[in-house]
């Protein structure tokens, strides 16, 4: 009888399923058209859209300091150039140049060069 068993073995199809392993009959496989599929991989995209979006938000910050540096770098290039071409090295045009802007300081903005007004002034 033991050996009856060992000959069935694990590959055997004639073990009867269980009651917790039996999941009925496989069947046919769903169609790329199939509702189920078309709203599984459009929930699978909206996630990986969102996913997309919060890294994006983190890393907006980073790409405007990216920017503000690009446009500064092509801003001041025809300056370093200027130097360059008088004989000095990029190496001292570069540093002496940052100096300068840093002295020059921001233009201010235009809301502080318009005059003030009066508050609570009455219209008759």
């Amino acid at each position: 009888m033991a050996g009856q068993q060992a000959a069935r073995g694990k590959g055997s199809a004639a073990a009867p399923p269980s009651a917790d392993d039996d999941f009925g009959r496989p069947g046919p496989p769903l169609s790329n058209r199939s509702p189920f599929v078309i709203g599984f991989f459009g929930g699978l995209g909206l996630l990986v859209a969102w996913f997309l979006y919060g890294l994006f938000l983190m890393v907006g910050p980073v790409l405007l300091l990216i920017v503000v540096a690009m446009f500064l770098a092509v801003g001041l290039n025809p300056a370093v150039e200027f130097f360059m071409r008088r004989g000095l090295k990029r190496s001292w045009v570069s540093p002496g140049e940052r100096c300068g802007t840093l002295a020059a300081g921001p233009p201010p903005p235009p809301l502080l060069l318009l005059p003030k007004h009066r508050k609570n002034r009455r219209v008759t």
